[in-house]
């Protein structure tokens, strides 16, 4: 999954197309890492290119970490790590709010 939101980068590059790229949770202490690139475009990604930026988000939240994350959430059909951390960003990170969502990537 992906989301698409444009951003313009300090050094001109624009991209839209966001991809979860690692998820890190962390079972020693309530936090997850969530790892996310930003591709100038669908087509960038799905040709192998390069992100042209890469942000990382933490939750250290234990309510968000459960929310997301649990066991018994991850359980679920059509959850993985990788669709809950895309749905974390979507729904917690304010900026991702109106971000569009592409399900051809899963």
């Amino acid at each position: 999954m992906a989301l698409i939101k444009s951003k313009t980068l300090e050094s001109g590059i624009a991209g839209d197309y966001w991809v979860v790229t690692c998820v890190s949770v962390r079972f020693d202490m309530p936090q997850t890492d969530i790892y996310i690139g930003l591709w100038l475009d669908a087509q960038a990604f799905n040709d192998g290119k390069q992100p042209v930026h890469t942000s990382v988000f933490q939750i250290r939240d234990d309510d968000l970490n459960a929310a997301y994350f649990a066991h018994a959430v991850l359980q679920e059909a059509g959850k993985s790590v990788a669709t809950q951390a895309q749905a974390y960003l979507h729904n917690e990170v304010e900026w991702f709010a109106d971000a569009a969502v592409d399900t051809v990537y899963l």
